[in-house]
C-alpha cells in the first residue's frame, strides 16, 4: 500500500478509537451525572477564579430550599447558606484552597433557605476545570447523626445524674452495698462498704471478705443466681479484732432481655441487734425464774394469810363473845366512861371480823373455791338495797344522794353483786370530801349488751400513782384511813368471776372519783 495510503488508514482509525473513548467518556460523564443527581448528598463546584458556584447538584434544593438556578446565578453570595457562627471556620477552608491547600474533612452548620439549622460535613478537594482551579465538595447532611448524638449526651448525662441520685440514696442508706457478676467477682462497693472493708473491686468475694478459695457456704447471691429470687443469709465474722453479726440479702440485676447478670449484695451489720436480742433472751430467762419465785412466795404469802386468819378467827370470835357476856354481866352499871370502853373495844372487835372475813373472802375468791350462785338479778334493786344499808352512814356523812337507775335484768350472784356495791359505796362515804358539799350520783344504765352501774363522787379522789395500783392487794391509797386494803381486790375477783369487770376512774386528788360495774345481759 502507497505510503499516503497507509497514512489515510492510520488517521481514520484514530479518529475511529478517539470517537470510541469519547463516546465512552460521555456515557462515563452521564453515569456521573446521574450519580451525582441521585446520591444523598449535596455536591457542588467552586470557580475559585470567579468565585461562582458552577454546579450544584438536586439534592442542595431538597436539603436547603435553594433552587439550582438561583445559586448558580452570577453574583449569588454562598455565604449566606453558612450558619453565622461557623462562617470563621468556612471561610478559613475557602482561604486555603484558594492557597493551593488542601484539609481534612470538617463539621459546620448550614442554613436552609427557611431559616432551619443543618448539620453538615464538607469534604472538598482541589481540581482544574476549563482552565480554571475549582473546588468540588460533598457535603454530608448529619442532622440525623448530630440529634441522635446530643440525644445519647443527654441520655449518657442523664444515666449519670440518675446513678449519682442513686449513690446518694445508697450512702443515705448506710447500708453496706456491694454488686458481683456470675463469676462472683466485686464490681461495686458503695462507700459504706468500702469504708468498713476496704476497696475490692476485681477481687473474688469469697477471696477478698472471707479469704476463701471457694464460694462461702449459704452464700445468697450463690442461691439468686440459681433461681433469680432474693435470698437472706445471717453469718459471723471476725473483722477488725471483733465479732461482727452480718446479714446478707441479695437481689437479681438483670439485663434488657431478663437474663441474670449480676447480683446485688445488702450486708448489713446486725451486731447490736444480736447482742440486744441475747441480752433479752437472759433478761426473759431472769424474769421468768424472778416470777417463779414471787409466784411460790405469793402462794406462800397466801397460805400463810389463809392460815393465820383461820387462826385469829376463833380467838376474835371468843373475844366478841366475852365482851357481849361482860355487857350484860355489867347489867345497870354499864355506863359512863366503862360503857365508852366497851363500845371501842366492841368496835376494835368487830373490825377486826371484817379484815379477816375479807382476808378469807379474797383468799377462797383468788384459789378458785367460791362457787357463784348465778340467776336472775334486778340490777336497779341491788343498788337500792346497797344505798338503803347504807343509808345511816351516807346521811351522817352529809351525802346529798342522786339515784337514777333503769330496771335492768342480769345474770348474777345477787349476794356477791350486792357485796361489790355495797363495798363501793362505803368507799365513797369513806374517802369523801373533807369540807363542803358532800355528793353521790348512782346510776344504771345500758351500754350496749352490758348492764352498768356507775357511782360517782366529790371525794378526796387518787393521784395517777394511786389511781394504777387501785385494786392491788393490801394497797390503801390513804393511810389516814383504816381498813384492810383488799376490799377492792376482792371486788374485782367477784366480777371477774361472774364475767363482769370492775374499774376506777379519778381526775387527781380531791377532784372525785367514778367507779364503774357492768355486768352482760
Amino acid at each position: 500500500m502507497p505510503k499516503s495510503g497507509r497514512g489515510q488508514h492510520d488517521q481514520a482509525a484514530e479518529v475511529k478509537r478517539l470517537r470510541a473513548e469519547t463516546a465512552e467518556l460521555r456515557d462515563w460523564v452521564r453515569q456521573y451525572h446521574l450519580f451525582a443527581q441521585k446520591t444523598a448528598n449535596m455536591i457542588f463546584m467552586l470557580d475559585l477564579e470567579t468565585g461562582r458556584i458552577v454546579y450544584v447538584n438536586e439534592r442542595l434544593e431538597e436539603i436547603l430550599g435553594y433552587a439550582r438556578a438561583e445559586v448558580l446565578a452570577p453574583g449569588f453570595d454562598f455565604f449566606i447558606m453558612i450558619a453565622p457562627d461557623a462562617e470563621e471556620k468556612v471561610r478559613r477552608s475557602y482561604g486555603m484552597h484558594q492557597a493551593g491547600e488542601e484539609h481534612l474533612p470538617f463539621e459546620y452548620a448550614m442554613v436552609a433557605k427557611d431559616g432551619r439549622r443543618v448539620e453538615v460535613m464538607l469534604n472538598s478537594w482541589l481540581t482544574t476545570v476549563g482552565g480554571h482551579r475549582t473546588v468540588v465538595g460533598i457535603i454530608a447532611d448529619i442532622t440525623a447523626q448530630h440529634r441522635l448524638a446530643s440525644d445519647l449526651r443527654l441520655a449518657a448525662a442523664r444515666a449519670e445524674s440518675e446513678r449519682a441520685r442513686a449513690e446518694s440514696v445508697i450512702a443515705a442508706l448506710g447500708e453496706s452495698i456491694i454488686v458481683q457478676d456470675l463469676e462472683y467477682r466485686v464490681t461495686y462497693q458503695n462507700e459504706v462498704n468500702r469504708r468498713l472493708f476496704g476497696d475490692h473491686i476485681g477481687e473474688l468475694c469469697h477471696q477478698a471478705y472471707e479469704g476463701l478459695d471457694h464460694i462461702c457456704p449459704g452464700c445468697p447471691v450463690e442461691q439468686t443466681f440459681l433461681d433469680g429470687k432474693v435470698h437472706r443469709h445471717v453469718t459471723t465474722v471476725a473483722h477488725g479484732g471483733r465479732t461482727l453479726h452480718l446479714e446478707l440479702i441479695s437481689s437479681p440485676l438483670r439485663d434488657a432481655g431478663g437474663r441474670v447478670v449480676a447480683g446485688l449484695k445488702l450486708v448489713r451489720d446486725i451486731t447490736e441487734l444480736v447482742d440486744s436480742a441475747e441480752a433479752l433472751r437472759k433478761a426473759k430467762e431472769d424474769l421468768e425464774r424472778q416470777n417463779i419465785e414471787l409466784r411460790a412466795l405469793d402462794h406462800m404469802k397466801d397460805g400463810l394469810v389463809r392460815d393465820v386468819s383461820h387462826e385469829l378467827k376463833t380467838p376474835v370470835a371468843k373475844q366478841a363473845m366475852q365482851l357481849e357476856i361482860l355487857r350484860l354481866q355489867l347489867g345497870d352499871a354499864c355506863h359512863g366512861p366503862v360503857a365508852k370502853t366497851l363500845e371501842v373495844m366492841e368496835e376494835a372487835v368487830h373490825r377486826q371480823q371484817r379484815v379477816i372475813r375479807n382476808l378469807l373472802d379474797l383468799a377462797r375468791l383468788e384459789s378458785g373455791r367460791r362457787i357463784f350462785c348465778l340467776g336472775p338479778v334486778r340490777v336497779d334493786e341491788v343498788l337500792a338495797r346497797a344505798l338503803e344499808d347504807y343509808r345511816p352512814a351516807l346521811e351522817a356523812a352529809g351525802f346529798a344522794v342522786t339515784v337514777r337507775a333503769e330496771p335492768l335484768l342480769v345474770s348474777a350472784d345477787a349476794e356477791m353483786l350486792w357485796h361489790v356495791v355495797s363495798n363501793l359505796v362505803n368507799n365513797a362515804v369513806k374517802f369523801a370530801a373533807r369540807s363542803g358539799e358532800r355528793r353521790l350520783e348512782a346510776t344504771v344504765f345500758r351500754d350496749g349488751d352490758r348492764a352498768v352501774i356507775r357511782l360517782a363522787d366529790n371525794g378526796i379522789g387518787l393521784a395517777q400513782t394511786e389511781l394504777a395500783r387501785a385494786f392491788d392487794r393490801f394497797f390503801q391509797a390513804s393511810a389516814a384511813i383504816e381498813g384492810s386494803g383488799v376490799g377492792l381486790s376482792i371486788c374485782r375477783s367477784i366480777m371477774e368471776g361472774m364475767g363482769g369487770s370492775v374499774s376506777l376512774e379519778s381526775p387527781g386528788s380531791d377532784r372525785g372519783a367514778v367507779a364503774t360495774v357492768t355486768l352482760p345481759m
